[in-house]
């Protein structure tokens, strides 16, 4: 079911609220492997075991470049990865069907801050915290895909993009591109030929290819190499 205006200005408001009071409670990185990362970053130092974190890196470098301190960018760029992480889980779990209410949405939160790693690792900037954000957000373009046919090319789009991106930043996420079988079965039950399937998917490899464009700049900016 749709959210209304009311509903929607509440959540952005009470979003808000969380980003801030997460950032202000959260603790600091515990693991070596992230003060590699924040190190990294911050030398824009090149790390080629660790290719596929690099979007992360980039992410994180940029808040722990903006704030006073890089413990502070660490905190806010923190807070920013559970805050969208939940408003999108409460958003998808309160327009999944049209039976859906404000109650399911607060249930998925509820369930999703019940997980006691959010708790124990506050202000711990793991790869595996932004792998979840990337995931939920390419999981919510699909289920608006879903919800919106006619805007599916768009979708993909943005999905070729975040597939990339998201491998960039741990390669197991590449399992979430699972999700495109499911365009597949609706192709095939219409009987659409291959060259037919092919061009539907063709905005998936552009948005792709979009983010291949992405980290070459990146790479150039920062490491002085695009490759």
């Amino acid at each position: 079911m749709q959210m209304s205006k009311i509903e929607k200005w509440i959540l952005i408001v009470l979003s808000a609220l969380l980003f801030i009071a997460l950032a202000l409670v959260a603790g600091a990185p515990i693991f070596s492997d992230e003060f590699l990362y924040i190190d990294t970053g911050l030398r824009d130092a090149p790390l080629p075991n660790y290719g596929n974190r690099y979007f992360h890196i980039y992410l994180q470098k940029f808040f722990v470049s903006v704030f006073p301190t890089p413990l502070t960018g660490i905190r806010v760029f923190w807070s920013l990865l559970i805050t969208t992480t939940a408003v999108l889980i409460y958003t998808n779990a309160r327009t999944f069907t049209k039976k859906s209410t404000v109650f399911h949405g607060l249930l998925a939160v509820v369930i999703f801050f019940s997980y006691k790693l959010v708790r124990e690792y506050s202000g711990e900037p793991a790869v595996d915290i932004t792998a979840m954000m990337m995931t939920t957000i390419y999981l919510t373009v699909y289920l608006w895909a879903v919800r919106h046919p006619k805007k599916e090319r768009k979708a993909l789009f943005v999905l070729g993009a975040l597939a990339f991106l998201s491998f960039k930043t741990k390669e197991t996420t590449i399992f979430i591109n699972v999700l495109l079988l499911g365009f597949l079965v609706e192709q095939l039950k219409s009987k659409k030929r291959f060259r037919e399937l092919f061009h539907f998917y063709t905005p998936f490899l552009q948005g792709a290819a979009a983010g291949i464009g992405l980290f070459i700049i990146l790479d150039s900016v920062f490491l002085g190499k695009p490759f």
